[in-house]
């Protein structure tokens, strides 16, 4: 990698991180304020609708790159250019009809995936989800500039618009708590039109020129051809989140809500990895398939476990050790009760085994979009729906939201191996140096969190529950923890964290030289 691709990366990698930042900020505001109430309830389930009902987008968006990298490199630069008028002319037709549809029906969508709830939540999500339709659309066209933006590695031009989303929802939420509930969901609406309009003029200075065509042609319907597979998947994938809440709609009021904090913690562990490493590579590996390359794309994809492997096997580990004092600092405080923070840890760990599992699936999935081999995906998504279906049934009456917990994680990694036996059938790549990596990643890790759990149990018979002590154990663990699992990594040369060390070494060599 270039100096030039290794400061785009970093600096990708920081906006991610702080487009992140400002999404766990808006979670503590959220809880701060509003707690585990059926308005956050409501909040949470018209999202996870929207993402059901406009899961299309992501599956049709999602099969434009290997397309657009293909009549790129057979056809040429303006015939791509073409191919992305033709795209956006298809989605803006089909949304506005999407749009339609859920404004007339959407009091009857709230009514089949929230049967539980009661009278003020069910009103209030019809509310929510009625303005949140208007912002689809825009979504839509977001996600497509977005998408045109990588695939001409203009990476940061795609990624800083992310800052505007949580800001204006946090100042969304800042407000509705003076003025009305009311108000919490417009600030998504407004930072999805801001988001749009921004990379709209990003695309546009890099060679985006929007033109009226034709609404269907050869391009376009062998792109829809290989996104049905995608949008099946995706929608299945949707469904699939959306399944614990309709299971938690059931459950006590506040379990949606508690929930939903659990996963945004847990998603703000596995996009900060692997937002910025997939937007990266994605567009390399499309191109290394398209120029028929397969032992490079092979090299990438199982350099992309190995990367994944050396950062979330400790990471998982430390919120087993770790994850309640997580909780208790971001979210134990105002409207939110210790119940409800007990409630959330516990979900946040159990959630969080299934992270490297997820981290795992996602070089697989860009991996199978750029060999357009999407049915493989659909395949994997379904049995994933279906075990999480029947382990909820199993587990959930009996053992509340703690069986709902245990359902998703434990399909998320029992569906895993099918990705690793797809690959290998398609690209007869061996596993045997990441199996050995794993290894020793494992070895490390488990040698880490034996070191972490010792400091934090000998700090808790000298300390208080309190929040400062919290936020110092926290800082300990986390020093001690890198510490060690760093010395680990080198005895048992573990070459990510080697590198890692080794580049940190030469920058501070640097730094005392220039001094």
């Amino acid at each position: 990698m270039s100096d030039n691709s290794k400061r785009l990366a970093v600096v990708v990698t920081v906006i991610t991180f702080l487009c992140k930042m400002f999404g766990f900020l808006k979670n503590s505001i959220l809880a701060y304020y509003y707690g585990t109430s059926p308005v956050v309830d409501a909040y949470v389930m018209t999202f996870s609708i929207g993402t059901i009902t406009s899961g299309w987008i992501a599956g049709l968006i999602g099969n434009f790159t290997p397309k657009y990298q293909e009549i790129q490199t057979v056809r040429g630069h303006k015939k791509a250019i073409l191919f992305s008028s033709q795209v956006i002319n298809l989605i803006v037709f089909l949304v506005v009809a999407l749009v339609i549809l859920l404004e007339i029906f959407s009091p009857h969508i709230v009514k089949i995936v929230a049967p539980g709830f009661t009278n003020e939540t069910y009103y209030y999500t019809v509310y929510y989800f009625r303005i949140y339709c208007i912002s689809v659309p825009f979504y839509a066209l977001f996600r497509f500039f977005q998408e045109f933006l990588n695939c001409n590695q203009n990476h940061l031009a795609a990624v800083a618009p992310d800052l505007l989303m949580s800001s204006m929802c946090i100042i969304a939420i800042i407000i509705s708590h003076y003025i009305g509930s009311n108000v919490l969901i417009l600030g998504y609406v407004f930072a999805i039109v801001a988001q749009s309009i921004a990379t709209h003029l990003s695309s546009r200075k890099i060679g985006f020129n929007f033109r009226v065509t034709e609404l269907w042609n050869k391009d376009l319907r062998s792109l829809m051809v290989m996104a049905i597979p995608i949008f099946l998947s995706d929608t299945l994938a949707n469904i699939n989140n959306l399944i614990d809440k309709v299971f938690a709609s059931k459950l006590e009021s506040g379990i949606v809500s508690a929930l939903d904090y659990a996963n945004t913690m847990k998603d703000f562990a596995y996009q900060i990895g692997t937002i910025a490493i997939s937007i990266m590579v994605f567009p390399v590996i499309s191109k290394l398939w398209a120029e028929n390359d397969y032992k490079g794309f092979n090299e990438k994809v199982v350099k992309g476990l190995d990367f994944f492997s050396a950062m979330y096997i400790p990471l998982v580990v430390g919120i087993v050790v770790a994850g309640d004092l997580v909780i208790h600092i971001v979210f134990g405080r105002g409207a939110f009760s210790e119940a409800a923070g007990n409630i959330t840890s516990n979900a946040f760990i159990i959630y969080s085994i299934s992270l490297l599992a997820m981290t795992y699936r996602c070089i697989f999935l860009k991996a199978f979009y750029a060999m357009q081999k999407t049915s493989y995906i659909l395949l994997v998504s379904f049995s994933n729906v279906l075990l999480n279906v029947i382990l909820n049934f199993a587990l959930v009456r009996r053992y509340g939201y703690i069986g709902l917990t245990f359902a998703t994680t434990i399909a998320a990694v029992l569906c895993l191996p099918i990705y690793f036996v797809l690959f290998r059938r398609m690209t007869n790549v061996s596993y045997k140096l990441f199996a050995c990596k794993f290894a020793r990643c494992l070895i490390c890790a488990g040698i880490m969190g034996s070191v972490i759990y010792f400091v934090k149990k000998v700090m808790y018979s000298f300390w208080e529950n309190s929040f400062l002590e919290n936020i110092l154990l926290l800082v300990l663990i986390l020093v001690v923890g890198a510490i060690v699992y760093v010395c680990a990594g080198v005895l048992f040369k573990i070459d990510e964290v080697v590198d890692l060390l080794s580049y940190i070494i030469r920058k501070i060599k640097h730094n005392i030289y220039k001094d």
